[in-house]
């Protein structure tokens, strides 16, 4: 059935200026991340390229949901959306898919390259390119419900707490290192390791393209050894995936619940 709002947020975002400055601002932060990654040894080739797109598929697909969400003039447009005879959950779900729009863009063309390049180099399997693409949907899915989450709050302070939550899931191998420096109990400092590599979306990616050993890369290795530490275990990849997206899924439905709270308020 078709979603009026999905077709009129599309329409929206397919406007030539407005299209074409977005995918060069995406393009040109790719390409930052890509040589960031580069340069701090943390991965290269294709684990490089998918880390890139999965730091840039954090930080705006995260602040483009926000955006839709929070403020008055956005806030007033869903108020009046609301009082026609759309159900809730079309316009909700059809303003959410549609400012997605140009992230799913990314993801398509950085899939469709790949794909083409591995048909040409033999020595990239295809499955696990698959793997990790399908890990690149749940991360922008992740980082789209963390900005909805928080535009409730609207103004700064939603979109600080966004980021601090963003930040503290690329950071998760590094931020508890100062502090497990004097934690002696072994089974909490198990315990924070393992959550620390479970919440840590680089690890889950690394790991969807094969056995790659992304913790003992030059850069990583000095920085987060106090967390992971020797001796430690990966957690399986699609165990990961299924918590992000489960978690995701029960922060989407409970944004949506507020939303519809907010609508009969009104």
């Amino acid at each position: 059935m078709e979603n009026p709002i999905l077709i009129r947020e599309i329409k929206l975002r397919l406007r030539t200026r407005k299209l074409i400055a977005a995918m060069i601002l995406r393009f040109a932060f790719l390409g930052f991340f890509f040589l960031l990654m580069l340069l701090s040894h943390i991965g290269k080739g294709i684990l490089a390229v998918v880390l890139s797109e999965a730091l840039l598929l954090l930080l705006f697909s995260s602040g483009t949901i926000f955006a839709s969400f929070s403020g008055e003039s956005n806030r007033r447009d869903l108020l009046s959306l609301s009082l026609t005879r759309l159900s809730s959950f079309s316009i909700f779900w059809g303003k959410f898919l549609g400012a997605s729009l140009y992230n799913s863009f990314i993801i398509f063309l950085s899939a469709l390259a790949i794909i083409i390049i591995s048909l040409l180099d033999k020595k990239l399997h295809i499955q696990s390119l698959i793997f990790a693409h399908l890990g690149l949907i749940i991360i922008s899915f992740a980082s789209s419900v963390i900005g909805l989450a928080f535009s409730n709050l609207g103004g700064f302070k939603g979109a600080f707490l966004a980021y601090i939550v963003i930040f503290l899931l690329i950071g998760s191998v590094i931020i508890p290192g100062p502090a497990l420096t004097r934690i002696d109990n072994h089974e909490v400092k198990s315990l924070i390791s393992k959550i620390a590599l479970h919440a840590n979306p680089f690890v889950m990616l690394s790991r969807s393209l094969g056995k790659i050993d992304i913790m003992r890369t030059q850069y990583l290795y000095q920085v987060a050894d106090p967390v992971v530490g020797p001796g430690f275990t990966y957690p399986d990849w699609r165990y990961v995936a299924f918590l992000y997206l489960l978690v995701s899924i029960l922060i989407f439905t409970s944004s949506y619940l507020v939303f519809i709270r907010r609508k009969y308020n009104d």
